[in-house]
């Protein structure tokens, strides 16, 4: 039976940690794009009172982003009647950096297992951006809130996935207007 977190005593689930996994990001609402992310953490779990935790992290992460686009290939202006087009797709791997600072709640469900409830902030800086026709201007920084849920098992392996969301753009073109946000993550991993 699933206690609130004041009638559990003190559990074996609640033990600081170092932790350190994968994890796998796309960005799921964006039909014109392929945008995926594959992410290297580390952190810290701190519990502070029984199940009430602060978990920074840092991360290193590569991304691949894709869209296609359809491009005018005529001689003549924009308003000259019928012009041919044609889908061309625009690539963009970036390589980055990412540190969140989340706070949550672990209830300890049984005696090795545990649901983390998290929530907080997310900033990422891409250091390396190799572009192959990508000819949009983009944000290299990013900032956005991170909620998540995940089940630590054994108090070692850990299980978990997060929403994000953000209003600022990454790519501001005339026609197309995408923003990182709505990013789904699922990740694996290990505490120490």
């Amino acid at each position: 039976m699933c206690l609130p977190v004041m009638a559990q005593k003190r559990s074996s689930l609640w033990n600081d940690t170092f932790n350190a996994g994968v994890s796998y990001s796309t960005n799921v609402l964006n039909e014109k794009t392929i945008d995926y992310r594959g992410t290297l953490n580390f952190g810290y779990r701190k519990f502070l009172y029984y199940g009430l935790f602060v978990m920074p992290e840092a991360s290193l992460y590569w991304q691949k982003y894709d869209c296609t686009t359809e491009r005018v290939s005529s001689p003549y202006p924009p308003d000259f009647g019928d012009q041919d087009s044609k889908a061309e797709k625009d690539k963009l791997n970036r390589v980055g950096l990412g540190i969140d600072a989340l706070l949550g709640i672990r209830i300890s469900m049984a005696e090795k297992v545990g649901i983390d409830l998290m929530a907080g902030p997310y900033i990422g800086w891409s250091f390396a951006n190799k572009e192959d026709g990508f000819s949009y201007d983009y944000d290299n920084f990013e900032v956005r809130g991170r909620f998540g849920v995940g089940i630590s098992v054994l108090d070692k392996i850990y299980v978990n996935a997060f929403y994000d969301v953000c209003k600022k753009k990454f790519i501001d073109d005339n026609s197309y207007h995408n923003n990182r946000g709505n990013i789904v993550t699922v990740g694996i991993g290990y505490t120490f």
